[in-house]
């Protein structure tokens, strides 16, 4: 009954008398806010515990919290940058992934503007990153439903000139389609055509 628990972990928190319980409440009154999806309250419990008791195992526990309230709010920069305020790197792979991870769960969840715009950052930060052609991919994917052939045709043809990738096919085979059949430009769709064979 995590709303029930909210005053009374509220106050051990603020108890002077019960300082070593204080890791141990800021934790659970996060997990708390957390449950009942109340992230900015959950966020500011585990703010609390990180920065006031860097060292505690429940400092450690909280990380995973705050990485996931971030990455559901598409902010991974502040992430990374709450972290190393606080002493805790983050390695260049795990923003990479979470940064890539913020913008799919978007598109997942068929947020496609902002799933653009995800992407669009996770490039511009990582643009050889461990997923710029996912990125790139994706993108590509919601010009073409949106009829926007020109900027669709960049993500693919950088698809397509990383060949071979997951993609590859996929990209080839719309680069070409759209040259032909929508930019008129029959030059390029020949060359994609012949690499598409």
């Amino acid at each position: 009954d995590y709303k029930s628990a909210i005053a009374p972990l509220n106050k051990i928190v603020t108890n002077k008398n019960a300082a070593s319980l204080h890791p141990q409440g800021y934790l659970k009154l996060g997990v708390a806010y957390f449950n009942l999806d109340n992230n900015q309250e959950a966020l500011n419990s585990f703010k609390t515990l990180i920065s006031s008791f860097p060292n505690s195992s429940e400092s450690d526990a909280a990380v995973e919290y705050v990485r996931d309230i971030f990455v559901a709010q598409q902010k991974p920069g502040d992430y990374v940058a709450f972290m190393k305020a606080n002493g805790k790197e983050v390695s260049y792979t795990e923003a990479d992934s979470l940064t890539y991870a913020s913008a799919q769960a978007r598109y997942e969840n068929n947020d496609l503007q902002n799933a653009q715009n995800g992407f669009k950052d996770y490039l511009n930060k990582f643009p050889n990153g461990r997923y710029s052609i996912d990125a790139n991919y994706k993108i590509a994917e919601i010009f073409n439903g949106r009829k926007d052939y020109q900027n669709a045709m960049i993500g693919y043809a950088y698809v397509a000139s990383k060949a071979p990738n997951k993609y590859a096919e996929k990209s080839v085979l719309q680069a070409a389609r759209i040259n032909f059949f929508e930019l008129k430009n029959y030059e390029d769709a020949e060359i994609y055509f012949i690499q598409l064979k």
